[in-house]
């Protein structure tokens, strides 16, 4: 009895060894993840989902002319919230109350693997105006077009 006890936790034991195994081996192996899984990615889309949405929705609620308003928010931001070091915003597109932004934020390496990994987190998104004056924001994919870098879109 003693023996098929110690035989079902050698069994467990080896069987846990080998699932985390395989499940290393598909994290090691497997794709790289999705951009926007980097850390610099999500605090691009949280500044541009929480403090670009709700000044654009400010904009569009004191404005006589909500669209325009909005308009030259995204095509200079700094004029409209000051410095946003380390965000940086560039409009994409506009088509009548729908404009495409890309949200940028530089991350700084700190430690020492990351040494002169700097890099610019991204995330692309789509605010429309609504016809209630709302400004509602959906995250939309960075194109091609799209560089990893707001400097070399300037």
């Amino acid at each position: 009895m003693i023996a098929v006890s110690r035989r079902k936790r050698i069994t467990l034991a080896v069987l846990s060894v080998v699932v985390l195994s395989a499940a290393f081996a598909a994290r090691a192996f497997g794709e790289p993840p999705a951009p926007l899984m980097r850390e610099g990615d999500r605090s691009a889309a949280a500044f541009a989902q929480g403090e670009v949405l709700a000044h654009a929705q400010q904009l569009a609620s004191d404005a006589s002319d909500p669209a325009r308003a909005v308009l030259e928010f995204f095509a200079s931001p700094e004029d409209e919230l000051g410095s946003l070091s380390p965000f940086h915003l560039s409009l994409l597109s506009a088509r009548d109350s729908t404009f495409t932004v890309a949200s940028y934020v530089h991350v700084r390496a700190s430690g020492p693997v990351l040494v002169g990994a700097d890099y610019w987190g991204r995330a692309c998104f789509e605010y429309t105006l609504g016809v209630d004056g709302r400004v509602s924001v959906a995250p939309v994919e960075c194109g091609a077009d799209v560089p990893d870098d707001p400097h070399r879109a300037d």
